[in-house]
């Protein structure tokens, strides 16, 4: 019987050690003490969620979004800009995450002072003239039901870029 419950004993502390190190990634962190050095033009924060983008935790989310900044000298790779199209990596990604990973990057916009939220509404309400998940951003953002300030904000420049983008396809 002490073998039985010594066996027991070392397979129930096996599981919840191999548990411990192999967490999935692909669920982010709930903590929301975890806040990062925000390292502004930080281009790899930026490639390596773009290699990671179904496995990202909140502080490599946070370190993504703080990545933005006007005062970034853009390689052409990352931010190219051509006849009014928005190109490039970064471009991309800022929108591809957005949808991906909507509730966060919201809860990351609120409370981290150190992203650069005025630019990142800049980039926002461009003209959605590219194959980039503006619109379904935009439906997410109307579905929400009580509204921070911020959000509105949010919301108002999608509907800008939403707007813009059609009227040029009009065009």
């Amino acid at each position: 019987m002490n073998r039985i419950l010594l066996i027991v004993t070392i397979i129930a502390f096996l599981s919840c050690s191999s548990d411990s190190k192999n967490t999935n990634r692909g669920h982010l962190e709930e903590s929301k003490n975890i806040v990062l050095p925000c390292e502004k033009c930080d281009f790899e924060a930026i490639k390596y969620a773009s290699e990671n983008y179904f496995s990202l935790n909140k502080g490599e989310l946070e370190k993504f979004l703080c990545a933005y900044d006007e005062n970034c000298d853009w390689p052409s790779n990352m931010m190219e800009t051509r006849d009014n199209r928005k190109y490039g990596l970064a471009w991309e990604a800022l929108f591809s995450h957005f949808d991906r990973y909507f509730n966060e990057f919201l809860d990351i916009l609120e409370n981290n002072e150190s992203v650069n939220k005025g630019y990142l509404l800049e980039l926002f309400s461009e003209p959605a003239i590219y194959d980039l998940p503006y619109g379904e951003i935009l439906r997410k953002l109307k579905e929400i039901e009580y509204k921070t300030d911020f959000q509105k904000e949010v919301e108002r420049a999608f509907e800008h870029s939403v707007n813009e983008g059609n009227r040029m396809l009009n065009d």
